[in-house]
């Protein structure tokens, strides 16, 4: 109880870092408007009582809450390739957080610029937001999701949840270093087999040898692709080209994620010795034994 001279009261309260001005009681009753005060946390209240001579007491008022913040969750798509790093999908839950409510999805590599885009809060506390990480470069994505929600009348921040992710858009992605040879070249004419060899340590480690193709051409006409061996070996058929032409090769990687990567390959030499034949010649006889008319045909 006051004493009978008790002339005025007033209340402050404090989430214990912003404390609000005191507000005076009008009778028994005071009524303060917590609005600016954090939630999810303790907040407190001190009574200060004034008598008539000026004196003062100061008590423990009463502790109340604004309610407990909004919280997420990540759930992030990971590891990303390049067949979807246009439509990476992050989803996850919340907690406490206002229905339509807003969740903002930071995606950033560290050296581009962030991507950002914004989720709506459903019903349930889940959201969905698909976004395009294509400016992003290859390497460790790291990802902040935050919402928000009124709370107390004001708007509140929740801790941030944060995910790492993998970008893998290639696969090259130790700097184009793959490189293949002829371990077995044409030797000669009518010999149309070569094969290729490819340097195992020059690939990326998530590239299987089995998983790599080889297409020749000579300008005019491509072969179909020949898969390479668990070894790194490919031997190829090169008949249906045209001979004594400069032929080329592309080999084409591919990873576990599905990226592809294609670099030239060696170039060998289909060789063809000129063809030729001899019209039959008859009959010689003295008369014409001195001039004979030799002919013929080549594919020169």
């Amino acid at each position: 109880g006051l004493d009978d001279d008790a002339s005025t009261a007033t209340i402050v309260f404090s989430d214990g870092t912003t404390t609000l001005d005191a507000v005076l009681f009008d009778g028994a009753t005071a009524t303060v408007d917590l609005t600016g005060l954090a939630a999810g946390v303790q907040i407190t209240s001190q009574i200060t009582v004034t008598d008539t001579f000026g004196n003062t007491a100061v008590v423990d008022g009463p502790v109340t809450s604004l309610g407990d913040l909004p919280t997420v969750a990540l759930d992030p798509h990971d590891p990303i390739s390049d067949a979807d790093k246009t439509t990476v999908v992050i989803t996850g839950t919340t907690t406490n957080a206002t229905v339509d409510g807003e969740v903002t999805v930071t995606i950033s590599d560290g050296v581009n610029t962030d991507v950002v885009d914004v989720a709506t809060v459903l019903a349930n506390g889940t959201y969905s937001v698909t976004v395009d990480v294509s400016a992003l470069d290859d390497g460790a994505l790291d990802i902040t999701a935050a919402v928000e929600a009124t709370v107390g009348g004001t708007t509140q921040t929740g801790t941030p949840a944060t995910a790492q992710v993998t970008l893998d858009t290639t696969a090259e992605a130790e700097g184009d270093t793959a490189a293949a040879s002829l371990s077995d070249d044409i030797s000669g004419e009518g010999d149309t087999f070569v094969t290729l060899q490819l340097d195992l340590a020059t690939l990326d480690a998530d590239v299987a040898p089995e998983d790599a193709t080889v297409v020749f051409t000579d300008g005019t006409t491509t072969l179909g692709a020949v898969s390479f061996d668990s070894a790194g070996a490919a031997t190829v058929d090169l008949a249906g080209l045209i001979p004594n032409q400069d032929l080329t090769s592309v080999i084409t990687l591919m990873d576990a994620l599905g990226n592809t990567h294609s670099f030239d390959g060696p170039s060998p030499a289909l060789v063809q010795l000129p063809q030729l034949s001899l019209d039959d010649l008859g009959i010689i006889n003295a008369a014409g034994a001195s001039a004979v008319a030799v002919s013929g045909q080549t594919d020169l």
